[in-house]
């Protein structure tokens, strides 16, 4: 009797924190920011996108949980997305597709070293497009890694693309293609490895109550880039920068706004330098010939983005 009654104890105990383990690859506090658009002359990493856990929800006779999805555009404003509904059962997460009608497969993290995964493909324009006998793609998984995060120990997930798609756009080569909890490190749906980059991803950032991850070396993870000045009323009178293109020094000025930080960043979003302000001058002697953005956040975290011309010639 008292080994049935430890075995049972036991047992509750080992499934208890096999259930919490299981509910912690979508928590409730996860965000996610993808990098934005490369296409139609937008400057890369210009536009970013936040997908975050909005509440717990029934959807389509499932509890899952409800993810919002907002594009913030180079053209200043923002638009929102379907939402998308996950869930988690055992070692996997699940989505619900509307093509399919019904929930598919995400990511397995159970898998082992030498498995053939099977997914299905997101949906019907990819099926359209590039002509496919069936509606699934194939991964082998490759390796898989543990890496420590906070106080999670999280599963990475290496694998080898077999039908041209994955969840990366870098080829058949084995890479990285999952991360417990974190997900795709590109876009969170799969896609094809010759696709054009002009959708959400890679992903810059991850973060929940619990871990914090930066895969960007952009200067923030909502880093973007707000399309001219003088195509946009409401920035134009922000603040100015003269000359432009500039030499050694340029003169800022700015009205009746409380300033935290000035930034310049590279074209690819990548901090070169924080300006200190000294008389209203901003110190470009240092700084290589090319362009630029000056980034001004005001202490209200409003922020504008102004392109600049380095020329000593």
């Amino acid at each position: 009797m008292q080994k049935a009654t430890l075995f049972s104890i036991t047992f509750f105990i080992y499934l208890f924190s096999y259930q919490l383990s299981a509910q912690n690859l979508i928590s409730d506090s996860a965000v996610w920011h993808y990098s934005g658009s490369n296409g139609g002359g937008v400057p890369s990493n210009s536009e970013y996108y936040r997908y975050w856990v909005e509440k717990d929800t029934t959807f389509n006779g499932v509890q899952a949980k409800k993810i919002e999805r907002m594009h913030f555009r180079y053209a200043g404003d923002s638009v929102s997305w379907e939402p998308l509904y996950l869930f988690n059962r055992n070692d996997s997460v699940f989505y619900y597709n509307h093509h399919y009608q019904r929930y598919i497969l995400l990511y397995d993290f159970s898998a082992s070293v030498g498995d053939t995964l099977r997914f299905y493909v997101p949906d019907t324009a990819f099926i359209n497009i590039f002509n496919l006998p069936d509606s699934t793609f194939r991964l082998l998984v490759d390796s898989i890694g543990m890496e420590v995060r906070g106080n999670s120990q999280l599963r990475s997930f290496y694998t080898t693309q077999l039908d041209g798609i994955g969840y990366n756009r870098r080829g058949s080569s084995s890479e990285l293609s999952y991360v417990e909890k974190v997900g795709s490190l590109d876009r969170m749906l799969p896609q094809y490895e010759t696709a054009i980059p002009e959708h959400d991803g890679p992903l810059r950032c991850y973060e929940d109550d619990s871990i914090y991850i930066k895969y960007t070396n952009l200067s923030s993870c909502d880093y973007r880039i707000i399309s001219s000045l003088e195509e946009n009323k409401v920035l134009s009178s922000l603040f100015t920068v003269s000359p432009n293109p500039v030499n050694d020094f340029a003169k800022f000025e700015i009205a009746n706004v409380a300033i935290k930080s000035i930034e310049l960043l590279d074209i690819n979003g990548r901090l070169i330098k924080e300006f200190h302000l000294t008389n209203r001058k901003l110190d470009f002697q240092n700084v290589s010939n090319g362009v630029y953005f000056i980034k001004v956040r005001t202490e209200d975290n409003d922020e504008v983005s102004k392109k600049i011309v380095v020329d000593r010639n």
